[in-house]
């Protein structure tokens, strides 16, 4: 009886080993993004002058904001049940291509890097998501790179990467998305929206 105990000791650890260390690979997922999204160059209203009473038609470039949905489905050997693992998200990199034959070409569109504070916090499960909002395209990005002529689509390639507070291991997630960048029709009466 000993020996057979003794004899299968190895056969355990060998087994048990790689399942304690292994490490599970894209627990951070996208679940769903804004897709397609229209971003609009010029913004144009009407705006009342506060001292003559005229009304007047001003120009303003609108900051484009994307929404998406997390899930975080990390889990492992000695989860404690009192503090789950949890991802902090720090940054969103989008890097924009565009799609070739849509529009005038544009070329070296640099990418984009913005702060994301979300924290996703995992379910092994898989019904829990987090929503959130990240700047896609500033109005300074779209002021420098285009101009109100253009009319062209491009694919968003939109990157998440942040840490697992419990573990420190990096975490990310990518998805792609195809934006439509042109002088959109504007409501006068709905300025910024």
């Amino acid at each position: 009886m000993r020996r057979t105990i003794l004899g299968l000791l190895p056969l355990v650890v060998i087994f048990a080993v790689p399942l304690l260390s292994c490490q599970r690979e894209n627990s951070l997922r996208i679940v769903n993004i804004q897709n397609p999204y229209y971003s609009d160059l010029v913004d144009r209203g009407t705006v009342r002058d506060p001292e003559t009473g005229e009304i007047e038609v001003i120009e303003v470039t609108p900051t484009d904001s994307c929404q998406l949905i997390l899930q975080y489905l990390e889990f492992g050997p000695g989860l404690p049940t009192w503090n789950p693992y949890t991802a902090r998200i720090e940054k969103v990199k989008v890097t924009f291509k565009q799609v070739p034959g849509m529009g005038d070409p544009i070329e070296n569109l640099p990418p984009v890097e913005v702060p994301f504070r979300v924290t996703v916090v995992s379910d092994p499960e898989g019904k829990k998501t987090t929503t959130a909002r990240f700047e896609l395209m500033s109005s300074w990005y779209k002021e420098e790179y285009f101009n109100e002529s253009d009319n062209v689509i491009l694919e968003a390639t939109i990157t998440v990467s942040g840490k697992d507070e419990l573990t420190d291991n990096a975490v990310s997630a990518t998805a792609k998305i195809q934006v439509t960048v042109a002088d959109l029709y504007d409501d006068p009466s709905r300025l910024g929206r």
